[in-house]
């Protein structure tokens, strides 16, 4: 329970750097996406360029994910610092793909590092803890047709670290792909941080896809009366790329964002992150999960806001 409080405590300052904020992303529906019959096969539905889980089929990813984060308040309390280093196997299930899109079920399959450091102090300091916080829970992850993460679910009883870190992680990995395979198109990226734009540009092959941080839409990173008249930035680029029958192959993203006010630096974040496809493999069908009896949570949605203590 130590354990769980002093998580809980600090997830805030690394992943969310929410700090008491209330500005966050709240989704209308609090039910389980309605499902549509199955019209088409996948390999019909599989256009060139567009983004694909199959259905029944595992995916194993690689993943190293790096974050830095101060946040100086102004307040006379030196800066809060955090540092976030997560390497491992990511797991991604295709649970279901109908016309509604894609339900995927997401776990850390084993971790190779998981350092999480907070003003100098480490808050996953065994092996022991980082395992049970993060490994053995799996959320669920619906997204439309296009990519779009439209939910994560996750189950009551699952440790806020998981929550928190799983909704930080799906923000970075979520990739647009519009109907139609257009060659340019826009979209976003949702983290605890900050909802920044995105623009996409595909290269000649259709398989490769560029991506640039344009602007920053909404900050989190500081509490909303301190960003209402401060300075933002954001510099970032990236590249998306997919196999011909869709599937993504890899994501590798660099992102730093800043806030300043009346020339002072207020805070400052970055992050580097790739995912990268190691394998793939068929599954056992199983039951549905029942999303109105779990938790639902947006990218980059701050539990604060949700019920952390639930």
């Amino acid at each position: 329970m130590q354990n769980r409080a002093k998580w809980m405590g600090v997830s805030f300052l690394v992943l969310s750097a929410a700090f008491g904020v209330g500005s966050v992303l709240h989704l209308q529906s609090t039910g389980e996406p309605s499902r549509s019959p199955r019209g088409s096969t996948d390999a019909a539905e599989a256009t060139r360029g567009r983004i694909l889980f199959k259905e029944g089929v595992a995916y194993r990813y690689d993943v190293r994910w790096t974050e830095s984060t101060e946040v100086d308040l102004g307040l006379g309390q030196p800066p809060t610092r955090g540092a976030l280093t997560l390497s491992g196997t990511l797991a991604v299930r295709g649970l279901r793909h109908d016309a509604e899109g894609f339900l995927l079920g997401v776990s850390f399959a084993s971790l190779a590092k998981h350092d999480l450091v907070v003003q100098g102090t480490a808050v996953l300091p065994t092996d022991e803890i980082a395992n049970k916080m993060l490994t053995g829970h799996e959320a669920v992850v619906a997204l439309d047709p296009s990519g779009v993460v439209t939910g994560v679910f996750f189950q009551p009883a699952s440790p806020s670290a998981f929550r928190d870190a799983m909704t930080a992680l799906v923000g970075r990995m979520e990739v647009t792909t519009p109907l139609g395979s257009p060659t340019t198109w826009s979209g976003a990226a949702r983290t605890p941080a900050a909802t920044v734009e995105l623009s996409y540009a595909r290269g000649k092959n259709g398989l490769s896809i560029a991506r640039d941080h344009v602007a920053i839409k909404e900050l989190r990173l500081v509490p909303s009366a301190l960003a209402f008249d401060a300075q933002k930035s954001v510099r970032g680029q990236g590249t998306v790329t997919l196999k011909a029958d869709g599937t993504l192959e890899s994501v590798t993203d660099q992102e730093e964002l800043g806030v300043t006010k009346a020339d002072r630096a207020v805070a400052t974040s970055k992050t580097s992150f790739e995912l990268t496809l190691s394998g793939t493999s068929p599954f056992a069908r199983e039951p549905l999960p029942r999303l109105a009896a779990m938790m639902r949570r947006a990218p980059g949605e701050a539990e604060a806001s949700v019920d952390r203590e639930r």
